[in-house]
């Protein structure tokens, strides 16, 4: 397997990653931060409204979410539904990443859910940082089906653990016999570590912290209780 190194986000169009599963096949490593963000309770809304009213909150909604994730120099690597998956250049994400946090969180509080009286729309929004390989997967495909069979896997603990935290924000769960309310945002220890450095440093995080804004730092421990599974790096991943 031929890897290099990058600092770039790389996209499914990158020359640099090739389908082939034989030798050699071509990824990019990169240390980053991931974002995911989704809207909570989503299969409920869609008991509770008119289909074309999804419609158009799910285009508001993940258009809002690329604009502002490309406002701090995020791009999109894949959405699902109503989930968005956000990642950053190396340079400079862990501000990037905590500066798009807090811009979406409050596009969705105070310019999506505005429209709903209700107050129903309620976002989820996790990050972790770390390095992933990028893999392109799927299958080379010359018709007009062809973009829906590639995409990128990202291998590695970030992407899965932001999509963990991503499930727990702005949620309720029962840990250990207790109930806890988790805040919108939450990131992991590595996420916070950076944090601290930048701020060690002087640097300004931005202007979009609004007052109300908590965020919450999980360590794999406490993922790890919670889910019932180590999320910790082994000994062996850290040789493999």
């Amino acid at each position: 397997m031929d890897i290099s190194q990058t600092d770039v986000v790389p996209s499914d169009e990158d020359p640099g990653l090739t389908f082939q599963s034989g030798y050699p096949k071509k990824c990019k490593e990169i240390e980053t931060c991931v974002l995911y963000i989704d809207i909570r309770k989503s299969t409920d809304l869609n008991f509770e409204h008119y289909r074309p009213t999804l419609v158009r909150l799910y285009t508001a909604f993940v258009k809002s979410m690329i604009k502002g994730a490309e406002h701090f120099g995020g791009v999109i690597r894949n959405i699902v539904g109503d989930r968005v998956m956000v990642v950053f250049p190396s340079s400079n994400c862990i501000r990037m990443a905590m500066n798009t946090a807090a811009l979406l969180n409050t596009i969705s509080k105070y310019i999506i859910n505005d429209k709903f009286k209700q107050n129903q729309i309620k976002c989820g929004i996790g990050v972790d940082y770390g390095k992933m390989l990028v893999a392109k997967v799927g299958q080379v495909k010359q018709d007009k089906e062809r973009s829906a069979y590639k995409n990128l896997v990202w291998i590695g603990a970030p992407a899965n653990v932001a999509s963990k935290l991503t499930d727990l924000a702005n949620s309720t769960r029962m840990v250990d016999g207790r109930k806890y309310a988790f805040s919108p945002i939450l990131f992991s220890d590595r996420v916070k570590r950076g944090y601290d450095h930048i701020a060690a440093a002087n640097h300004n995080l931005g202007k979009n912290w609004a007052s109300e804004q908590k965020f919450v730092i999980f360590s794999f421990a406490d993922l790890s209780a919670i889910y019932g599974c180590s999320l910790e790096y082994s000994e062996a991943m850290k040789k493999a």
